[in-house]
């Protein structure tokens, strides 16, 4: 009798690291996206808390955080008064 020998084969595909990375919080803010997040982070506000006091989608608040669009002057003017320092 002879030994019998076996390949080993794996069926497993690479690890392909696809994640979302987070836009940090900025420590000096060089744009109007940058200066919305940091001003949101700094009253302690979530996006979709954001979105529903001005009555716009949280998608908009990501756009314009991310610089992706600008807020017109109606909604810089809710802006204004949603992140104004207490």
């Amino acid at each position: 009798m002879g030994i019998a020998q076996r390949t080993i084969r794996l069926s497993r595909q690479p690890f392909v690291d696809n994640r979302n990375v987070r836009k940090a919080i900025p420590t000096t803010p060089k744009t109007l996206g940058d200066r919305l997040l940091l001003s949101r982070y700094k009253r302690g506000l979530k996006q979709d808390e954001m979105a529903k006091a001005m009555g716009v989608p949280v998608l908009l608040i990501s756009k314009w955080e991310r610089d992706i669009c600008q807020p017109s002057g109606e909604q810089m003017r809710q802006l204004e008064s949603i992140l104004a320092p207490a």
